[in-house]
């Protein structure tokens, strides 16, 4: 059975390989620097290939049988077969015999194909956005190592980590250490789970996942002053526990360190799966900034935390986050520099800055210039969404967006939101940067966003590990 399963497989392989052999020279002509890899990917996506969206793996079938038809492939049959026979000296076959076998076997062939490709058909679905986010996931014990796999198969697939700027990592739930650190595509995922040799978790220790959530925030920011970011992707922490219900001692814990991390790193999502959300719902009961989510699973299976995390996660925007920069110190400046990213047709892209940035400033400005792959449309909007403002940037153009008095007070102050999403494309995106051909590319950048104080640590990167530092030891006492 399992041999016939995976003839299967490098059958799909071969049929695919012969609808891409129909269309690649016409897309050749059209873009000379188009990759092979390029065009796996669209076809393997729910968009298609760019070209031709009907181009895709989804519609397999239907494609085959446009251009294998019985009679094409009796015409071809019959040919390769009497080319073999002039090579075939030790047998002779009338050519009745030959085309009677030839029949036979183009019919069971076609036959065959629509069998084998019905039984393992997934249906295409349109197009939708999906958040780019440094995913870190920790598990309790009720899930066995194979089924961890299988979640993280998913979830890869489901953030597009191979095509996105969004890393998967997994978090051992007990011990805190990492048996997959963050990783930007599914081959590292899977080769760290398979060089793990250390026993596999066997409860959830909360507090211990929120101190290496500190730890991971604190080398994140590190890192994006080091390279002067001005924007990127929000981290979330799933934490996946379907049986275990952390302790009193541990609620008190992770309560505390929680509310050291929200102190300092304001846009660090929390997403907790469980049958039983009780106790995961009292952890953050002072900063309620929209970065907590709760989502309640039918059961302990796999498949009941993928519809979960589908819904609730992959389907939902989580927004990319604008920042501003280090506040000065000692006469040195902490400039930014813009950020540059993309957006697939029928796609958009949601940006977020936190309340924080926009307190006790009198205008900002986020600047959106257009790369020149296509027309976007970008909009702005604070609150609920009825009250978005979007305007057109044509190719090569930009839109300023102000922000002036943004927080009427210190204690009411709702976050900035915007989203870019492409009108048109001239599928000509052809630099390293680009994933894909039909990506529009796009700069953000900002200016009189509040800066980040390390409180009186002293703004260098030294007074900045200091500070981290003492939230590190905070997190490791508590523990």
């Amino acid at each position: 059975m399992n041999e016939k399963r995976i003839l299967n497989y490098k059958n799909f392989i071969n049929f695919s390989g012969l609808i891409l052999a129909n269309f690649i020279p016409r897309w050749n002509e059209q873009r000379r620097t188009l990759r092979l890899s390029q065009i796996l990917d669209m076809y393997y996506s729910h968009e298609g290939v760019s070209f031709d969206s009907n181009v895709r793996a989804c519609n397999r079938q239907a494609l085959f049988n446009q251009f294998f038809t019985s009679s094409s492939l009796l015409s071809e049959a019959s040919r390769f077969a009497r080319v073999l026979a002039l090579r075939q000296i030790t047998m002779y076959v009338p050519s009745e015999e030959m085309d009677r076998i030839t029949r036979a076997a183009v019919e069971a062939f076609v036959s065959y194909v629509p069998n084998v490709l019905s039984q393992n058909h997934l249906n295409c679905h349109a197009s939708t956005s999906v958040p780019v986010i440094d995913m870190v996931v920790a598990t309790d014990g009720a899930w066995r190592q194979y089924d961890v796999e299988q979640f993280m198969s998913w979830l890869g697939g489901a953030l597009e980590i191979n095509m996105q700027r969004s890393s998967l990592a997994l978090l051992h739930g007990n011990t805190g250490e990492w048996i997959v650190p963050p990783s930007n595509n599914l081959t590292a995922v899977f080769d760290y789970i398979s060089n793990y040799t250390d026993p596999w978790p066997n409860r959830l220790n909360l507090p211990t996942v929120i101190s290496r959530s500190i730890r991971l925030s604190r080398d994140k920011t590190l890192e994006e002053a080091e390279s002067l970011a001005s924007a990127g992707p929000s981290t979330m922490i799933l934490i996946v526990s379907p049986s275990d219900r952390p302790s009193g001692v541990e609620l008190q814990r992770a309560t505390e360190l929680m509310h050291s991390l929200r102190r300092s790193f304001f846009d660090v999502y929390f997403a907790y799966a469980a049958r039983d959300l009780t106790d995961f719902q009292n952890i953050n009961n002072e900063y309620l900034d929209y970065s907590e989510l709760f989502l309640q699973t039918s059961a302990t299976t796999v498949t009941s935390v993928i519809e979960a995390v589908d819904t609730l996660v992959v389907k939902s925007e989580i927004p990319t986050r604008i920042f501003g920069p280090h506040c000065p110190f000692n006469g040195s400046s902490f400039d930014q520099v813009e950020y540059e990213d993309f957006v697939l047709p029928n796609r958009k892209v949601t940006y977020r800055i936190h309340p924080f940035y926009l307190r006790q400033q009198p205008l900002i400005n986020i600047h959106v210039r257009n790369d020149g792959q296509g027309e976007l449309l970008v909009c702005s909007w604070r609150g609920a969404d009825a009250s978005r403002s979007c305007q057109t940037v044509p190719e090569r153009e930009s839109q300023v967006f102000n922000l002036t008095d943004p927080c009427p007070s210190a204690d009411f102050c709702l976050p900035a939101f915007y989203s870019v999403a492409a009108s048109t494309t001239g599928n000509i995106c052809a630099h390293d940067d680009c994933r894909l051909p039909h990506q529009v590319g796009f700069y953000i950048r900002q200016s009189g966003l509040r800066c980040l104080p390390l409180r009186g640590a002293g703004n260098t990167a030294r007074g900045m590990e200091y500070f981290m530092g003492v939230l590190l030891v905070l997190a490791l006492m508590l523990h």
